[in-house]
């Protein structure tokens, strides 16, 4: 059987954050959603998880929202924030994620979608919003390649 670590990791300080409505693990980087801040993440330090503080914010440079859901691949990360029809997607760059700026902007359709999650694998994104049919939208959910 295999031993699981846990640990609560910080904060970043900022008062109603709502940090970790959504949250995302990728070898030793977690993300996790905040709706005051960006996407906060975190780097699994040296003696292990127990201490572990912020490693960066991602932000989104048109909107001044927070991120509502998150998602992780390996050294990209897409994050949406919540009542919008966009999510952005974050490359790391080769001196690591407190240097990241967001390399692509993904606008599903135009109208108002509430992004509730997202998730990635390889070069495919995928964003699932909630959607009321008596809306008179076309149709729920997008997905980006």
């Amino acid at each position: 059987m295999r031993s699981i670590q846990h640990a609560v990791l910080q904060s970043p300080g900022i008062p109603g954050s709502y940090l970790g409505y959504s949250a995302a693990a990728s070898g030793d980087t977690v993300v996790v959603s905040s709706f005051i801040s960006g996407a906060v993440v975190y780097v699994k330090p040296a003696g292990g998880w127990q201490n572990a503080a912020p490693t960066a914010i991602l932000t989104a440079s048109d909107t001044t929202d927070g991120m509502g859901a998150v998602a992780i691949d390996g050294d990209v990360i897409v994050a949406a924030p919540t009542h919008t029809n966009e999510a952005y997607v974050f490359v790391k760059p080769a001196t690591g994620w407190v240097n990241a700026t967001e390399t692509a902007r993904l606008n599903t359709t135009g109208e108002l979608n509430w992004n509730y999650s997202v998730a990635i694998s390889r070069n495919t994104i995928a964003l699932g919003f909630s959607c009321v049919l008596s809306w008179g939208g076309a149709g729920c959910g997008g997905r980006f390649r």
